[in-house]
């Protein structure tokens, strides 16, 4: 065989053989990209590389390794440190494939985006957005890539808001706006797009148009429920709530999600009227206003019903709140139960009856309420216990009440239960061993111990308090952990511990008003001798007095200016 035949020969072995590797390459890609679509991205980088591996001047193939390593770490869930290292190690991986692509390609805008995206990803925003705008500059109207664009430039924005570099951030900002501003004018109205350009206008303070973005981009999209987060925290930022409402009544086309973020708008705007204005009256009707919408948005979709179930009590207990202000508290009452009803474990409505408790307890006049008041708030304290049987302060309350309507083994019932719940609370403890010693006579011994608890807690308190509202608080309650003492000694016939206790308290607490009373019981002779002094000195006072009041008026002093001074006395 002669030269030229050799060369041809050696001709066809080659091309045979790059058919060989071609049709192998075009297999593993193909496996590849099928595994990619199943999400099986070990299995799918691991053909892709050995694709990589047998051909590498093929700009297809490091397209898809680069992007089977973009989707394998966008796919890794981040819970910490380690698992943020090895997302990075796969995007870096991504960006290192899409560079080799760009080499292989640099006139191609699809790669130069692609790479934009992996360095956004990877933190390196400046950078992305020197990419981004190299790629828009071969395709400017590639839609996805002018939204990358965006959330590179905003990306940029916050790094320099947390350098304080506060004009570099105006201008990315600026920047983004004029890129989105772009996408919507040159392409056809975009969701997307218009919501990014909404977020910018917000950051702005230019609340108004960034509104109207998303009224645009809510009619394009009307299920997208982010696009509704995103306007109404806008509608309550600007206030512009009955904007808000009109908007919505005009989706007729979904009448549930009408219903639905009208809801939400309503409820926006009682919490306004009540925060803010002080209008309780107006909070009231629009948290009304919520929730016949609410119903009537699940009468039309049904599958609104379980999150709706979620909403209904909290506008509920608003309303309660806003009654009890308005002293419907009846109404409140009824609101509050209503919302617990639906929704055993709502914090919010159990608040709101502490509060209503409260107002009930001013209505009465307080201190000064007539026994015949306090039935109905007593039945009302054994309602909110039973709706929030984990609270001491609740059962404190019932027992309270309950004492002052005289139904003593009822409060006896309920302080206990306050006890068991907060044995360390010395109020509770002090009260419980007073229902015993003053009321139903029993059990002093047990009394006994509950006070000397009861005083011993309230000295330990007070010695930690911070506060004067705490120290007095601590100093009462200590006083009257002495006092409910002395009586019950007395009472058991223990003279000589209860004088002893009277001189404790003397000496410890001398502000107690309940000293003369129990100064004339245990020193008859001192209360009397003490009496007949006190008699003797108003008397002398009075008689000294009115000796001063008959009294002729008193000379004219002496003028003890120099010019009165005569020359022998100076």
């Amino acid at each position: 065989m002669n030269i030229l035949g050799l060369t041809l020969l050696s001709l066809a072995l080659s091309a045979d053989a790059d058919m060989v590797v071609s049709t192998k390459v075009n297999a593993l890609l193909l496996n590849g990209r099928a595994a990619l679509d199943r999400g099986e991205y070990e299995k799918a980088t691991g053909l892709i590389e050995q694709a990589v591996e047998a051909q590498s001047a093929w700009p297809d193939a490091w397209r898809l390794l680069g992007e089977a390593y973009l989707k394998q770490a966008d796919a890794h869930p981040v819970k910490d440190e380690a698992d943020w290292e090895k997302a990075r190690e796969w995007y870096e991986t991504a960006e290192r494939a899409h560079r080799e692509w760009i080499d292989l390609e640099p006139g191609s805008a699809d790669a130069w985006a692609k790479l934009g995206r992996v360095l956004l990803r990877l933190g390196d925003s400046e950078e992305a957005i020197a990419t981004l705008y190299h790629a828009h500059s071969f395709d400017a109207d590639d839609l996805d890539l002018l939204l990358d664009l965006a959330d590179a430039l905003l990306l940029s924005r916050e790094f320099a808001l947390e350098a304080r570099n506060y004009e570099q951030a105006d201008v990315r900002l600026e920047e983004a706006e004029a890129v989105l501003r772009d996408a919507v004018g040159s392409l056809p109205l975009q969701a997307k797009a218009l919501e990014t350009l909404g977020r910018v206008l917000t950051a702005q303070g230019e609340t108004k148009e960034a509104m109207k973005c998303y009224r645009r981009a809510i009619t394009l999209k009307p299920n997208n429920t982010d696009l509704h987060d995103e306007f109404l925290r806008t509608v309550e930022q600007r206030k512009d709530f009955d904007n808000a409402i009109r908007f919505y009544t005009g989706l007729v086309e979904q009448p549930a999600l009408s219903d639905w973020y009208s809801a939400a708008a309503h409820e926006l705007k009682g919490h306004v009227a009540y925060n803010v204005d002080g209008d309780y009256e107006a909070a009231r009707k629009e948290y009304g206003q919520a929730e016949r919408l609410l119903f009537q948005s699940v009468q039309n979709k049904p599958d609104f019903q379980d999150a709706a179930e979620e909403r209904i009590p909290l506008l509920r207990s608003y309303k309660g709140f806003a009654l009890t202000k308005l002293g419907l508290l009846q109404e409140a009452e009824s609101a509050f139960f209503s919302a617990l009803d639906r929704d055993p474990t709502l914090e919010n409505a159990k608040k709101g009856l502490q509060k209503l408790m409260d107002r009930y307890w001013e209505q009465m006049g307080g201190e000064s309420a007539q026994e015949a008041d306090f039935d109905h708030i007593r039945a009302f304290a054994s309602r909110v216990c039973i709706v929030n049987p984990k609270a001491a302060d609740c059962w404190n309350n019932y027992g309270f009440f309950a004492r002052e309507s005289g139904r003593y083994e009822e409060s006896y019932q309920a302080y206990r239960r306050a006890m068991s719940l907060a044995p360390d609370n010395a109020r509770i403890l002090n009260d419980t061993a007073l229902l015993l010693v003053y009321h139903l006579e029993r059990d002093l011994d047990r009394a006994e111990e509950w006070l000397w608890e009861a005083r011993d807690l309230a000295e330990e308190q007070l010695a930690e308090a911070e506060s004067d509202g705490a120290r007095a608080s601590s100093k009462e309650v200590y006083g009257d952990a002495l006092v409910n003492l002395l009586t019950l000694f007395y009472r058991r016939g223990e003279d000589d511990r209860a004088k002893k206790m009277f001189e404790r308290i003397e000496e410890e607490c001398p502000e107690r008003a309940e000293l003369r009373f129990w100064l004339r019981r245990l020193f008859p002779q001192r209360a009397a001798a003490e009496a007949a002094a006190a008699e003797a000195a108003a008397a002398e006072a009075a008689a000294a007095e009115t000796q001063a009041d008959s009294a002729p008026d008193a000379a004219p002093a002496e003028s003890e200016s120099e010019s009165d001074k005569t020359p022998s006395e100076e």
